[in-house]
C-alpha cells in the first residue's frame, strides 16, 4: 500500500504536508504517537472518510476497520451483524452461513449468535467487532485503538483472539494505539509520528529478541 504526497488541513492546522509512506502486506503496521498527531486521521484517509490531496493505491480495495467503539447494529444479531457485511459480496445464503459459523467458532461466541448487541459484554461486542472485521474478504484491515478500556486480563485474551484471527487471515494491518507494549507485542513495524505528520521513529521488528525490544521501548519512550 502507498501513501504519495498526502496533505491534509483542518482550517489553519496541517495535520500532513506532501506526506509519504508505504505499508508492507500482510503484515501488522502500529502507528504511536501524541493525540492530535494525525493518527486517526491517516486511518480515515485510507478509508477515503476524510477528504485530502494526494494519492492513495488502495480506492478498489475492500476494507474493514474496527472503531474505538464497536459501532454494531443494534437491531440486529450477532449473526445479522456479521451477515450484513456479507450481503453484497457475491456468496450463497450456504456459504454466508458457514462463514458466520466459522469465524463465531474462532472467537468462540458460536453459541452466542442469536444475541443482540444490548445483551453482550464489553468483550464479547469487541470479539464480534473483531469477527464482523475478520469475516468481510478484505485485503486491508484499520485499527483505531480496539483494545482501549478494557481491563487487562480482557485485553490479554481479545489481543489473543485477534492474533490467533490474524495468522489465520494476514490482512494488510494498520493499527492505531497509545499503548507502546500493545505496539511491541504486535507490530511487525513500528511508526511513531510527530505533529504535522512527521515520522520520529520507522522501526521493523525483524525479531523478538528481548534485547532488540528492550532498546526499541526505551527509544520510544524518549520521544513520545
Amino acid at each position: 500500500m502507498k501513501l504519495t504526497s498526502i496533505t491534509k488541513r483542518y482550517d489553519d492546522n496541517t495535520v500532513f504536508d506532501n506526506f509519504n509512506l508505504t505499508i508492507q502486506d500482510n503484515k501488522i503496521t502500529c502507528i504511536l504517537g501524541k493525540s492530535g498527531c494525525g493518527k486517526t486521521t491517516l486511518l480515515n484517509i485510507i478509508a477515503h472518510l476524510t477528504d485530502y490531496q494526494g494519492k492513495t493505491d488502495v480506492e478498489n480495495e475492500k476494507i474493514s476497520y474496527i472503531f474505538q467503539n464497536q459501532r454494531l447494529l443494534n437491531n440486529l444479531t450477532v449473526a445479522g451483524n456479521l451477515r450484513y457485511v456479507l450481503k453484497n459480496c457475491n456468496f450463497s445464503s450456504n456459504e454466508i452461513e458457514e462463514k458466520i459459523n466459522d469465524i463465531l467458532k474462532l472467537v468462540k461466541l458460536k453459541e452466542n449468535k442469536h444475541m443482540y448487541p444490548k445483551q453482550l459484554s464489553g468483550g464479547m461486542a469487541q470479539r464480534v467487532s473483531l469477527a464482523r472485521a475478520f469475516v468481510y474478504p478484505s485485503k486491508i484491515l484499520l485499527m483505531d485503538e480496539p483494545f482501549k478500556g478494557l481491563d487487562i486480563s480482557l485485553k490479554k485474551h481479545i489481543i489473543k483472539i485477534f492474533q490467533d484471527l490474524f495468522n489465520n487471515d494476514k490482512k494488510t494491518t494498520i493499527f492505531v494505539t497509545h499503548d507502546i507494549e500493545e505496539a511491541l507485542l504486535l507490530a511487525d513495524r513500528i511508526i511513531v509520528l510527530g505533529d504535522g505528520g512527521i515520522i520520529l521513529l520507522d522501526k521493523e521488528l525483524e525479531s523478538r529478541d528481548d534485547a532488540l525490544i528492550s532498546n526499541l521501548r526505551r527509544n520510544i519512550y524518549k520521544i513520545m
